[in-house]
């Protein structure tokens, strides 16, 4: 599984975590900080998870 909050680390971490010998890939988009395109890398996720921040002082996700 991997992590990614906004799309910087979505074009940092996932070419990196994808050339991994992995069967099955997990994306977390947690805490989803912003809008993020992930669409290229469908072919090669079997899951993603997406949640927003927590606590107090947590924003709010826009799930759209």
């Amino acid at each position: 599984m991997n992590t990614v909050e906004n799309q910087e680390l979505v074009d940092y971490r996932l070419p990196l975590f994808l050339s991994y010998p992995i069967k099955r890939c997990f994306i977390a988009c947690s805490p989803l900080l912003e809008e993020i395109d992930i669409s290229s890398y469908f072919a090669w996720v079997a899951h993603v998870t997406v949640d927003g921040e927590t606590g107090r002082e947590a924003r709010e996700c826009n799930y759209d």
